[in-house]
């Protein structure tokens, strides 16, 4: 169980091979933890309200300037299921299809109506840039997902984006973050001279 400085690192796939070849100088590798309480995306003219997400992954930072993701095996990004405003009515209709027309017809009112939308990883994220993440307007990593709809009547597979076909976000900073920074030493005491660092980057609006 992780404590103190090391609590949110607790989907970091440290045991991944390519982690554990990180020998901390041509090759050094990272934790790297993004945490939201809410946001917004929009789907069509619906926006909806997203609850609290949690994105997870290792970095190998390489000497030449380039680096690799690796994803836990859960998946990278981790989100609370939001409700659709509108629910179905909202998401599909008014629309020229007859049949879906008819569903809309007798969704009024009904808990069919309801629909949540989740999203989740479909694949490994890629082009992280560490740099991006203390600037703005600039995209620090794509995330892959796909985003899963839920409804009785829509059934259980029902998404928008597919792993073959994903949808790829681009979070940016919208303002700068605060910057903090910690040293450790190997075992994690608190250390002004460990080999061991946490940088800190909060408060900003992505």
């Amino acid at each position: 169980t992780l404590n103190g400085e090391w609590a949110p690192f607790t989907r970091c796939p440290v045991d991944h091979p390519a982690m554990l070849a990180a020998d901390g100088f041509d090759r050094t590798p990272q934790c790297v933890v993004s945490t939201s309480a809410s946001g917004t995306i929009k789907l069509g003219d619906t926006t909806v309200v997203t609850g609290k997400t949690s994105l997870q992954m290792g970095v190998v930072q390489n000497a030449d300037g380039t680096s690799s993701v690796v994803a836990p095996a859960s998946g990278a990004l981790v989100a609370e299921p939001a409700t659709v405003p509108g629910g179905l009515l909202g998401l599909m209709c008014p629309s020229d299809i007859f049949v879906i027309t008819g569903i809309c017809e007798s969704l009024e009112n009904s808990s069919l109506n309801k629909i949540t939308a989740t999203m989740e990883s479909v694949g490994t994220p890629y082009a992280f840039d560490q740099t991006a993440g203390v600037l703005t307007d600039l995209p620090i990593v794509a995330l892959p997902v796909r985003i899963h709809l839920e409804n009785p009547l829509l059934g259980s597979k029902c998404y928008i984006g597919t792993a073959a076909n994903p949808i790829v976000l681009r979070p940016e900073n919208r303002d700068y973050p605060a910057f903090g920074m910690t040293f450790f030493q190997g075992d994690g005491t608190p250390d002004a001279a460990g080999e061991m660092s946490r940088i800190d980057l909060t408060g900003a609006t992505q």
